[in-house]
């Protein structure tokens, strides 16, 4: 499916009502923004519950410690918050 959307004077953005009913989107509802490239974005439904039992069944699959799991989001999160600083103060 292929749509044309306006932004707004606000950065708002209509999704058709087609596509909110297929997808199961109503006021509230999550949506992960992407950005792929110069001139592409991605959104993507996020169902938080979805996310969190897959990542709970494949802890519980493979064996792999919570802990391990904290540490490595936070390592990752920290890299990408300093790459993203650094583009900041170098004016990009």
């Amino acid at each position: 499916m292929v749509e044309v959307v306006v932004v707004d004077d606000r950065g708002r953005v209509v999704i058709p009502r087609g596509v909110r009913e297929r997808l199961g989107l109503s006021r509230g509802s999550r949506l992960l923004l992407v950005e792929l490239g110069s001139d592409t974005i991605v959104l993507r439904k996020l169902d938080v519950r979805t996310v969190l039992e897959e990542i709970a069944r494949e802890v519980k699959e493979k064996g792999v410690p919570l802990e391990r799991i904290e540490h490595e989001v936070e390592k990752e999160a920290s890299e990408v918050a300093s790459k993203r600083i650094e583009e900041i103060l170098a004016g990009h």
